[in-house]
Protein backbone atom coordinates (compact mmCIF):
# COMPACT_ATOMS: atom_id res chain seq x y z
CA UNK A 1 0.00 0.00 0.00
CA UNK A 2 1.42 3.43 -0.91
CA UNK A 3 2.40 5.70 1.95
CA UNK A 4 -0.14 8.44 2.65
CA UNK A 5 0.79 11.93 1.52
CA UNK A 6 2.38 13.92 4.29
CA UNK A 7 1.22 17.18 2.76
CA UNK A 8 -1.36 17.77 0.05
CA UNK A 9 1.10 19.98 -1.87
CA UNK A 10 -1.05 20.28 -4.98
CA UNK A 11 -3.99 21.48 -2.90
CA UNK A 12 -1.79 23.85 -0.91
CA UNK A 13 -0.29 25.29 -4.11
CA UNK A 14 -3.77 25.81 -5.54
CA UNK A 15 -5.04 27.44 -2.35
CA UNK A 16 -1.95 29.67 -2.13
CA UNK A 17 -2.22 30.74 -5.77
CA UNK A 18 -5.93 31.54 -5.54
CA UNK A 19 -5.55 33.44 -2.28
CA UNK A 20 -2.57 35.40 -3.52
CA UNK A 21 -4.34 36.36 -6.76
CA UNK A 22 -7.41 37.53 -4.80
CA UNK A 23 -5.17 39.63 -2.54
CA UNK A 24 -3.15 41.12 -5.41
CA UNK A 25 -6.29 41.80 -7.44
CA UNK A 26 -7.98 43.56 -4.53
CA UNK A 27 -4.89 45.72 -3.94
CA UNK A 28 -4.44 46.61 -7.62
CA UNK A 29 -8.10 47.40 -8.23
CA UNK A 30 -8.40 49.47 -5.05
CA UNK A 31 -5.23 51.46 -5.74
CA UNK A 32 -5.41 52.10 -9.46
CA UNK A 33 -8.35 50.25 -11.04
CA UNK A 34 -6.24 47.58 -12.78
CA UNK A 35 -6.79 43.83 -12.44
CA UNK A 36 -4.03 41.23 -12.11
CA UNK A 37 -4.45 40.01 -15.72
CA UNK A 38 -4.27 43.62 -16.94
CA UNK A 39 -1.21 44.21 -14.77
CA UNK A 40 0.43 41.06 -16.14
CA UNK A 41 -0.07 42.40 -19.66
CA UNK A 42 1.37 45.77 -18.66
CA UNK A 43 4.43 44.06 -17.15
CA UNK A 44 4.93 42.08 -20.36
CA UNK A 45 4.54 45.20 -22.49
CA UNK A 46 7.02 47.07 -20.28
CA UNK A 47 9.53 44.34 -21.24
CA UNK A 48 8.45 44.12 -24.88
CA UNK A 49 6.48 47.17 -25.93
CA UNK A 50 4.71 46.71 -29.22
CA UNK A 51 4.28 42.97 -28.77
CA UNK A 52 2.10 41.16 -31.28
CA UNK A 53 -1.16 40.01 -29.69
CA UNK A 54 -0.25 36.39 -30.49
CA UNK A 55 3.09 36.78 -28.68
CA UNK A 56 1.32 38.38 -25.73
CA UNK A 57 -1.09 35.46 -25.71
CA UNK A 58 1.78 32.97 -25.46
CA UNK A 59 3.62 35.00 -22.81
CA UNK A 60 0.52 35.30 -20.59
CA UNK A 61 -0.75 31.77 -21.17
CA UNK A 62 -4.07 33.03 -22.54
CA UNK A 63 -5.91 32.17 -25.73
CA UNK A 64 -6.07 34.74 -28.52
CA UNK A 65 -9.68 35.70 -27.81
CA UNK A 66 -8.87 36.43 -24.15
CA UNK A 67 -5.92 38.62 -25.16
CA UNK A 68 -8.11 40.51 -27.62
CA UNK A 69 -10.61 41.24 -24.83
CA UNK A 70 -7.73 42.18 -22.51
CA UNK A 71 -6.35 44.58 -25.14
CA UNK A 72 -9.80 46.17 -25.49
CA UNK A 73 -10.00 46.76 -21.72
CA UNK A 74 -6.48 48.24 -21.67
CA UNK A 75 -7.45 50.58 -24.51
CA UNK A 76 -10.67 51.66 -22.74
CA UNK A 77 -8.58 52.56 -19.68
CA UNK A 78 -6.03 54.46 -21.84
CA UNK A 79 -3.26 52.09 -20.70
CA UNK A 80 -2.30 50.70 -24.13
CA UNK A 81 -3.30 50.91 -27.76
CA UNK A 82 -3.35 48.48 -30.66
CA UNK A 83 -1.55 49.52 -33.80
CA UNK A 84 -1.14 47.75 -37.13
CA UNK A 85 2.03 45.73 -37.52
CA UNK A 86 4.28 47.34 -40.18
CA UNK A 87 5.41 43.91 -41.42
CA UNK A 88 1.95 42.31 -41.60
CA UNK A 89 -1.23 44.37 -41.98
CA UNK A 90 -3.33 41.47 -40.63
CA UNK A 91 -1.48 41.60 -37.31
CA UNK A 92 -1.89 44.07 -34.45
CA UNK A 93 0.74 45.13 -31.95
CA UNK A 94 -0.06 46.41 -28.46
CA UNK A 95 1.83 49.48 -27.27
CA UNK A 96 1.95 50.95 -23.78
CA UNK A 97 0.64 54.45 -23.29
CA UNK A 98 2.17 56.70 -20.60
CA UNK A 99 -0.53 55.81 -18.05
CA UNK A 100 0.06 52.10 -18.73
CA UNK A 101 3.78 52.49 -18.08
CA UNK A 102 2.97 54.32 -14.84
CA UNK A 103 0.56 51.57 -13.74
CA UNK A 104 3.17 48.90 -14.49
CA UNK A 105 5.60 50.66 -12.15
CA UNK A 106 2.94 51.00 -9.47
CA UNK A 107 2.12 47.31 -9.86
CA UNK A 108 5.74 46.34 -9.23
CA UNK A 109 5.61 48.33 -5.99
CA UNK A 110 2.46 46.44 -4.90
CA UNK A 111 4.13 43.10 -5.67
CA UNK A 112 7.10 44.10 -3.54
CA UNK A 113 4.85 45.16 -0.66
CA UNK A 114 2.89 41.90 -0.77
CA UNK A 115 6.03 39.78 -1.08
CA UNK A 116 7.78 41.10 2.04
CA UNK A 117 5.39 39.66 4.66
CA UNK A 118 5.24 36.34 2.78
CA UNK A 119 9.01 35.96 2.95
CA UNK A 120 9.29 37.05 6.57
CA UNK A 121 10.81 34.37 8.81
CA UNK A 122 12.49 32.47 5.97
CA UNK A 123 16.22 32.38 5.35
CA UNK A 124 17.62 33.16 1.91
CA UNK A 125 18.48 29.46 1.53
CA UNK A 126 14.88 28.47 2.34
CA UNK A 127 13.51 30.98 -0.16
CA UNK A 128 15.90 29.63 -2.79
CA UNK A 129 14.59 26.12 -2.11
CA UNK A 130 10.98 27.30 -2.43
CA UNK A 131 11.81 29.07 -5.69
CA UNK A 132 13.59 25.98 -7.05
CA UNK A 133 10.58 23.82 -6.09
CA UNK A 134 8.11 26.20 -7.76
CA UNK A 135 10.20 26.37 -10.94
CA UNK A 136 10.24 22.57 -11.01
CA UNK A 137 6.43 22.48 -10.64
CA UNK A 138 6.08 25.02 -13.46
CA UNK A 139 8.37 22.99 -15.71
CA UNK A 140 6.43 19.82 -14.91
CA UNK A 141 3.11 21.54 -15.67
CA UNK A 142 4.51 22.95 -18.91
CA UNK A 143 5.57 19.48 -20.06
CA UNK A 144 2.15 18.11 -19.10
CA UNK A 145 0.41 20.86 -21.10
CA UNK A 146 2.46 20.01 -24.19
CA UNK A 147 1.25 16.50 -24.20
Amino acid sequence: MPAPLRRPLVLLLNQAQQGLMRRLNAEAVARFDVTVPQLSALFQLAREDGARLTDLSAALGLDNAAVTRLAERLERKSLAERRPCPEDARTKRLHLLPLGRERAGQGLAVLSEVRKPMEQGFTEAELNTVERFLRQVIAFADLTDRG
